[in-house]
């Protein structure tokens, strides 16, 4: 049989506390070795996740920016891509909005409320915020179609939410920010948009998906399987969806121990 893995990143495939995955380096090894796709579906930008995926040895495509852009390897596997632009070496699907609107967008609600994206702040207040080094934080700024933002007076929340429900943008909330991103667009729409593309060209697979926050839902919902992945503390989103399972343990060991069992299970 085939698979087709989607993983969330942060506080999934990577340590919520310490953005470790040495706990999953064994499963990934043996995903490899087995020709399993495994498609990083993040908040993270292109520059974070062409990092980490040199990292890993990973070259499989991969979706950035919580929906907004499906890149796939120019020459992947022989798809036929062609009707895509390419970019950089990659076929790129665009489904977000461009960041310059995005930002705009933010900029004109700040007078009201309390809030600051990442195009506010310095490079060493993101670095502070994410605890990560200076040259990560970077990364972490080189937005394309996503604005991580906080809310620093937490009454705002229900208005800010209300405002951008009655626009032609989205809010979600991820492990430790809010996303404002483009309505158009989500985990689940890239997911879904990316298995088609493998079936198009002769890769039909049982698909799981991997994560730990709300907005892992509309991936959730598009795989046959789907992983949910404890806190720190061993509690839990409050997700159930009838396709759910959840791991027994946080971060990349939960990963890991989680993946074998659900492929094991299928290859008995």
């Amino acid at each position: 049989m085939n698979w087709l893995i989607f993983t969330d990143l942060d506080g999934t495939l990577l340590n919520h506390d310490n953005y470790k995955s040495d706990a999953a380096h064994a499963m990934i090894d043996e995903l490899k070795a087995r020709d399993i796709p495994i498609v990083f579906v993040t908040s993270k930008t292109r520059a974070e996740v062409e990092k980490l995926q040199a990292e890993l040895a990973i070259f499989d495509p991969f979706i950035v920016e919580n929906g907004a852009a499906i890149f796939i390897p120019e020459g992947y596997r022989d798809f036929d891509l062609n009707a895509l632009p390419l970019r950089d070496g990659y076929r790129v699907l665009e489904l977000g909005t461009p960041y310059a609107e995005i930002r705009a967008f933010l900029e004109q609600m700040q007078p009201r409320y309390s809030v600051r994206g990442f195009g506010d702040m310095s490079e060493h207040e993101v670095a502070a915020l994410i605890d990560l080094p200076h040259h990560r934080a970077r990364d972490a700024m080189a937005r394309e179609y996503t604005e991580p933002f906080v809310i620093h007076d937490a009454t705002h929340e229900p208005a800010i939410h209300a405002e951008v429900g009655g626009s032609t943008f989205s809010v979600t909330r991820g492990g430790r920010f809010h996303h404002l991103m483009g309505e158009a667009q989500d985990k689940g729409r890239a997911v879904e948009t990316l298995i088609e593309i493998f079936r198009n060209n002769g890769y039909a697979a049982r698909t799981v998906s991997l994560g730990d926050s709300r907005n892992d839902i509309p991936m959730f919902e598009v795989t046959d399987v789907a992983i949910l992945i404890p806190k720190l503390d061993g509690s839990y989103e409050p997700i159930e969806l009838p396709n759910l399972i959840k791991a027994r343990a946080p971060g990349a060991r939960g990963w890991a121990a989680a993946l074998r069992e659900v492929i094991g299970e299928s290859e008995d």
